[in-house]
């Protein structure tokens, strides 16, 4: 009987100390943060009523939580009225927009930290930079609403923004704007010869789970055959709607998988979300690509497929950004969007890249049902990685002009119905023969500026104003300029197919673009060979 009693007392022991140290723990949070309030609010009053001359009580605050704030992750942000009313009404005046995060930092509207390197980003914008014109118009002393309505416009246009950068001088960009998304799958079709779909979604929306299922019900009636192999291209993806991430992975994983869980310091936050339905294409080989502008939804899948030894990563590291944010309504219509807590993928790694989540620990190994390592700590890691492309200096600074895009425009103008002839011929974009020499002269109409680093020398050289520096500068420019001509021998082809992608967008189908995609795109040939092959088991350890 005593012992019986006793195996009663200790778990009740045991729960008594736990809650005890937890209600500590609470208690001495509690404690620092009555504190330090009141330090806070004692300093604060201090300052707005006796300091030498008028402090602006709202503009101090503000500063002083936006400092706090800085010192969390890059994605928790304080909503005043106006920024708050602005973010409701992002994505609802059915116009274009450029695909950019901005905040007001220090009363400046700046660019604040991508959720992935899609759109403003990819043309060079980088967290931190302050907007100091927006088409034409001074930003100094414009609210992030008047920002973003001078930012929306029609789809395929573009407009053009100055911002400010630390330690550099004010830069020009051209920003695209894109149309808000309608259909996810942007291309479903075979991919090659093989009973092999290849589906490109480019964002998870509303019934995009289903919207993939009815594609590939459709590529494999239109093949005549059952389907051996899915290439499901993620590349560029941002994400999207975690429940129909969660719904994707089910179309080929069991019933009952695990595919993500969320942890953070409520237990509310705590939760595993697992498949609920049983696959339709569960006996398919499953290829998945990605890229750095593969992000949160997209990480979600690609990482839970890799830790199922469901299918085989291939391209480049993904964006690393796993974090969940909510908003609370604060007072006076303002908010907090916080980072409430953090995805797992179903081995236990966190979705992240380090140094973007605050996080500085160092990189863990875990392992697969077959035995496979996978790590965290740089977003999820592709099973067969490639290269990435790295566009030259001169290469961002096109893109930064959307030089592509818009010279792109004017061949249509000129030449499209000869262009898409041609190309229909051809079965892939065929360029005019004097499409480089049109570029060169487009960009000097446009005023297009780049100078290589001797060039920049020579402008801090100029701007001393010395005579005795005329002959000597005359004979660096001729230099520089030959370096410039030289850069744009060297990335001719680059950016020759860059307006042809462009062109393609616009004057071919979408079936036909792909198609030529399929003959030009290593990551893309390299998934046919990999889904079609032997190499599919290897990787994947399959025992």
């Amino acid at each position: 009987m005593k012992r019986k009693t006793l195996y009663l007392i200790l778990p009740l022991v045991g729960a008594a100390l736990f809650w005890t140290g937890f209600q500590s723990a609470r208690d001495d949070d509690f404690y620092a943060m009555r504190k330090n309030f009141e330090l806070f609010g004692a300093v604060y009053e201090q300052v707005v009523s006796a300091y030498m001359v008028r402090v602006d009580p709202e503009r101090f605050m503000r500063t002083g939580m936006d400092a706090m704030l800085e010192t969390l992750d890059p994605w928790t942000d304080f909503l005043d009225e106006a920024d708050n009313a602005a973010m409701q009404l992002r994505g609802q005046s059915g116009l274009a927009e450029v695909d950019v995060n901005l905040g007001t930092r220090n009363g400046r509207v700046t660019v604040l930290a991508p959720d992935a390197m899609t759109g403003a980003y990819l043309q060079g914008l980088r967290t931190g930079d302050v907007l100091e014109s927006v088409a034409g118009q001074p930003a100094e002393e414009m609210a992030l609403s008047q920002v973003f309505q001078l930012l929306r416009g029609e789809p395929g246009t573009t407009v053009e923004v100055v911002i400010s950068r630390t330690g550099q001088e004010q830069q020009t960009f051209v920003l695209k704007r894109e149309a808000p998304k309608v259909a996810f799958v942007s291309h479903a079709g075979a991919a090659g010869e093989m009973p092999v779909a290849l589906v490109k979604l480019d964002a998870f929306g509303p019934g995009t789970a289903r919207e993939i299922d009815n594609a590939l019900e459709d590529v494999e009636e239109s093949l005549g055959q059952d389907l051996q192999g899915v290439i499901l291209d993620l590349r560029g993806n941002p994400g999207g709607l975690v429940n129909e991430a969660i719904s994707l992975v089910g179309l080929f994983v069991p019933k009952g998988s695990p595919v993500v869980s969320t942890r953070g310091k409520s237990p509310e936050a705590n939760r595993l979300y697992t498949t609920d339905d049983d696959p339709d294409w569960g006996d398919v080989d499953l290829v998945v690509l990605v890229d750095p502008g593969s992000a949160s939804a997209s990480e979600i899948v690609s990482g839970a497929f890799q830790d199922l030894d469901r299918a085989v990563i291939i391209g480049q590291p993904t964006f690393g950004k796993g974090l969940v944010q909510v908003v609370r309504a604060m007072p006076y219509n303002t908010a907090l969007k916080m980072t409430y807590s953090r995805y797992f993928t179903p081995a236990g790694r966190a979705i992240r890249k380090d140094g973007l989540d605050g996080n500085g620990d160092p990189m863990q190994d875990f392992r697969t049902p077959n035995g496979r390592t996978v790590r965290e700590g740089n977003g999820i890691e592709p099973d067969v990685a490639l290269p990435a492309p790295e566009p030259s200096e001169l290469e961002q600074a096109l893109l930064g002009e959307a030089a592509y895009f818009r010279f792109a425009d004017v061949l249509v103008a000129e030449d499209g119905e000869l262009i898409r002839a041609a190309s229909a011929r051809s079965g892939r974009i065929d360029l005019p023969d004097n499409t480089w020499a049109r570029f060169r002269a487009w960009l000097n109409a446009e005023a297009f500026s780049y100078r290589t680093e001797l060039g920049r020398r020579i402008e801090d050289i100029e701007g001393l104003g010395r005579a005795d520096t005329e002959a000597p500068l005359r004979d660096l420019n001729a230099i520089a300029e030959a370096d410039v001509q030289r850069e744009f021998d060297a990335a001719k082809d680059r950016i020759l197919e860059a307006i042809s992608d462009e062109l393609a967008s616009r004057i071919l189908e979408p079936d036909v673009r792909m198609q030529i995609l399929l003959d030009s795109d290593e990551t893309l040939r390299e998934a046919v060979a990999v889904v079609t092959g032997s190499r599919y088991e290897e990787v994947l350890g399959a025992r």
